[in-house]
């Protein structure tokens, strides 16, 4: 549905130019199809497939249903087949965001009381995986650093030299979770110096190319610890 209405848009903007197109042949990207107030095409891509999983649900339990907007009352007993299934506090908390965003209001309307989330349960670089050691040795310079500059690991793939400060003490114009714009405390300005005049990199960025398995969660835990120290 979004889709075709960026694609009707699209197309009234272009015969209003004066440029023939057929409706069938505008183009959508995946970028102007990601719902208001969702960021990251990962986030959209997820809400999409749980989604499709309540509705897959809703056909199984109630296919007297006929609309989404009518199944409401019944995102309660969705989340609780959840639990029933063994499923950890931050995953049926993500699929109560997701549906959150299927209906357009809080997941506090569902009337369903969301299991507490234990550290204990957050498995998010807490575990050791066979292939860390290689990468803490090939990028050791690298995660030096991010212990001093505490982004995220998508974040520091993405930053540039020209976002740094003139004396090295920050990182300006950082583009976060949930899209929000923030500058960033380094907390080593010396090491982030040498390190960016001797790694140089063609494309302007601070870092080469990051692997997506690197896990950074140790580094940002240190940079906190620093930070408020």
């Amino acid at each position: 549905e979004k889709a075709n209405q960026v694609r009707n848009e699209k197309y009234e903007k272009m015969k209003s130019e004066g440029i023939h197109v057929e409706l069938e042949d505008v183009k959508v990207t995946k970028k102007e199809v990601v719902l208001e107030g969702i960021y990251s095409f990962q986030t959209f891509e997820d809400y999409k497939k749980t989604s499709l999983q309540f509705v897959k649900w809703l056909k199984e339990n109630h296919n007297d249903v006929k609309f989404i907007r009518d199944s409401h009352g019944l995102a309660a007993e969705y989340l609780q087949s959840l639990v029933d299934r063994g499923l950890a506090a931050t995953t049926i908390s993500s699929q109560g965001s997701a549906l959150a965003k299927l209906f357009g209001k809080p997941a506090a309307t569902f009337g369903f009381n969301f299991p507490e989330k234990k550290q204990k349960d957050i498995k998010k670089g807490r575990t050791e995986q066979p292939w860390k050691a290689s990468i803490q040795i090939k990028y050791a310079e690298e995660l030096n650093v991010l212990s001093v500059i505490g982004l995220r690991r998508h974040e520091a793939a993405g930053v540039k030299t020209s976002q740094i400060s003139e004396n090295y003490s920050k990182l300006h114009k950082i583009s976060g979770k949930g899209g929000k714009i923030r500058d960033v405390e380094v907390l080593d300005p010396e090491l982030l110096r040498k390190y960016v005049e001797s790694h140089p990199q063609k494309d302007g960025k601070i870092f080469p190319p990051l692997p997506k398995q690197m896990n950074i969660q140790q580094e940002r835990r240190n940079y906190v610890t620093k930070f408020y120290k």
